[in-house]
């Protein structure tokens, strides 16, 4: 026995004509491509193992089919081996009219990084990369380092102990 359900919602026109738009130009959408875009439409951003389980696509295809979609302009990448994660592009977003919500996706974690860390600083009396890896999601400490780096050249933090268990403190203003 199968049992199938399908959920209702209201369709989304500006998609619904983008996809038709891309039709148009040649560009002929597959179904593995159609559930990545719409898996990532409802989800903002993922990883190849979330779009894994939401689409039911062996991996290897999968991660073919979310690098041919960015090829075509349509998904967005960022970061780098496990940590990469795919998001859809600023012309998808654009074609629907929502540009606002492409540069919330994009743009406005790296404006509020400092802010974050400080914050942390100030709570815990102390911060260190792996605190700051850990708060803002970054693909590795190097990323996490550089935060703080930056934060010490502005003097909003001052680096405490070095080496392997470095800290960094809020600056006394």
């Amino acid at each position: 026995m199968v049992s199938l359900f399908i959920e209702r919602s209201e369709p989304d026109a500006e998609f619904v004509r983008l996809l038709a738009e891309e039709r148009n130009r040649g560009a002929e959408l597959p179904l593995q491509s159609l559930l990545v875009l719409d898996a990532l439409k409802r989800s903002r951003r993922c990883g190849i193992a979330e779009l894994s389980e939401m689409v039911d696509i062996p991996h290897q295809r999968l991660r073919r089919t979310v690098e041919l979609l960015c090829e075509a302009g349509l998904v967005e990448a960022s970061g780098v081996g496990q940590n990469r994660s795919y998001m859809l592009s600023k012309k998808v977003y654009g074609h629907g009219g929502k540009a606002k919500e492409y540069v919330r996706q994009t743009d406005i974690d790296r404006v509020r990084y400092p802010e974050l860390i400080m914050k942390l600083a100030r709570q815990q009396g102390r911060v260190t990369v792996s605190d700051v890896r850990e708060l803002l999601h970054l693909p590795d400490g190097n990323a996490a380092y550089y935060e703080l780096k930056k934060l010490k050249e502005h003097g909003e933090l001052t680096l405490v102990k070095k080496g392997p268990r470095s800290f960094y403190a809020p600056a006394k203003m």
